[in-house]
């Protein structure tokens, strides 16, 4: 079937709250989570095959049902954002519930298993769409496109033709990280099964509340490292400002608008691709960067093969970012079911010509040294003083970058993606819906619990055959 004719067809929207009502009061956003407001959403398809015996609509109002017996614990994702009384945003727990979007498609799936799920144009439809927030955002950012659902979590249950659908679902980063994602879609899981949620969320924003705080002046600014005795990189670090780091150029108001539209509004046709490196070619990348860890050996392949396919000149800055999770490692430190946003940035910086012209092992050796960088309790508590200050924020990350070149890690292999069992079985795949970047890595693990890790990334599409062709050939 071609898939210019496959149109998703909403047959109903409904709102989903909490069975037992919420106690209605404000939730104190901390500025860890605030970070996130510019960030578009968060848009995951499972896919599962429906046995015979169970009919679409049935299934519907149990996950209806179990979704609504859920949201007693993750009451958060029924509340609405609002401004609190001194013009900050917040969450009001008003109950006003999930949004559940009914929907079938006329494509078999048995279309898309052939097609081991490769991404097609239509599955931006199998997730809610969102509408912008227009009251709040102008109010409170100088950004003017940022877009938020009608509720912090969109679901979208679409049918198939034969036995298949899938559940899509759009989250505003604001409200919760991955780790907090995956924790509720288990538990949602687990619920529809009639079990108890295993791992109960902890709602604990205030913890980041820190009242009569003394004020202390962090930048966050690129410091030179030497990998294997090479140098031309720099890992961001945030530091008191009488710490001596680089100077950078001061970047204007329309650089910094040319950046912002690259990383976040790129209006230019875009493809998405999936790559499966198996245990075999991680080993393989592992022996030939010198890794340690499968993440490394990836993630240096995939950066340098990203460059190459952007074609970016020798001299241009390339940029390489994760997100780690800093549950354990703040003070106090929070248990893995902390509901919220604990994540901790880190960036390193080459040129195009030093990442390029030297081996695997330089690139690897740059991403291990950033992830023990980001991971340090000072780098997370001089993080958390810096979104203190009231120049911090994403434009001001953005201006100390300074570089349109990047890859950064979404998502991590490890996310139990595949536990999320409704009753009919494990989904056949998860993929990203949609991503903010181009030449981003999604990380899912492999669907056969083995140790293959998936990435799925955007590019413009020559790009993408580029990339296709060095992939493939280089492992």
């Amino acid at each position: 079937m071609e898939e210019a004719q496959a149109q998703v067809k909403v047959q109903r929207i409904s709102s989903v709250a909490p069975v037992i009502p919420t106690e209605r009061h404000p939730m104190f956003l901390a500025n860890i989570d605030l970070l996130w407001l510019p960030v578009n959403n968060v848009q995951r398809i499972l896919f599962y095959r429906i046995p015979p015996e169970n009919q679409y609509p049935s299934i519907v109002e149990s996950l209806k049902k179990s979704l609504s017996s859920v949201l007693v614990y993750f009451y958060p994702l029924a509340g609405r954002l609002d401004k609190g009384e001194s013009g900050r945003l917040e969450v009001d727990y008003n109950d006003e519930g999930v949004e559940f979007v009914e929907a079938s498609i006329d494509i078999p799936f048995s279309f898309l298993e052939r097609d081991g799920f490769q991404y097609m144009p239509f599955f931006q439809d199998l997730v809610p769409k969102v509408n912008p927030l227009q009251d709040l955002v102008p109010k409170v950012d100088p950004l003017q496109d940022h877009n938020c659902p009608r509720s912090f979590l969109s679901v979208q249950v679409t049918c198939f033709q034969g036995e298949g659908m899938c559940i899509g679902t759009t989250l505003h980063h604001i409200i919760a990280d991955g780790k907090s994602y995956w924790n509720f879609m288990k538990s949602w899981a687990e619920v529809s099964r009639g079990l108890p949620v295993s791992n109960p969320p902890l709602h604990s924003r205030q913890l980041f509340k820190v009242e009569n705080k003394k004020p202390i002046t962090i930048s966050y600014k690129p410091h030179e490292i030497e990998i294997n005795g090479i140098k031309g990189a720099q890992i961001f670090k945030f530091l008191p400002d009488d710490l001596q780091a680089v100077q950078e150029k001061t970047t204007s108001a329309e650089e910094t608008q040319k950046i912002l539209e690259l990383w976040l509004c790129q209006k230019t046709e875009v493809v998405y691709s999936t790559f499966c490196f198996t245990e075999e070619n991680i080993r393989a990348l592992k022996k030939q960067s010198g890794a340690v860890s499968s993440l490394v050996a990836v993630a240096a392949h995939f950066w340098r093969s990203v460059m190459i396919a952007r074609e970016v000149p020798d001299e241009d800055h390339v940029i390489f970012s994760v997100l780690a999770d800093c549950r354990g490692r703040v003070k106090p430190p929070l248990p893995t079911s902390y509901f919220g946003n604990c994540l901790s940035m880190g960036v390193v910086r080459t040129t195009a010509k030093t990442l390029l012209s030297n081996n695997l092992c330089f690139a690897a050796g740059l991403i291990q040294e950033l992830i023990n960088s980001c991971t340090s309790e000072t780098h997370i508590n001089n993080m958390i003083d810096w979104l203190d200050s009231p120049d911090s924020g994403f434009l001001s990350l953005i201006n100390e970058l300074g570089s349109v070149y990047g890859t950064n890690v979404i998502s991590s292999h490890r996310f139990p993606v595949y536990e999320i069992d409704y009753g009919w079985g494990r989904p056949l795949n998860v993929l990203a819906a949609s991503m903010n970047e181009n030449g981003s890595m999604v990380l899912f693990g492999a669907n056969d619990g083995g140790g293959s890790i998936h990435v799925s990334t955007r590019l413009p599409r020559d790009q993408m055959d580029t990339l296709t062709r060095h992939v493939s050939v280089s492992h």
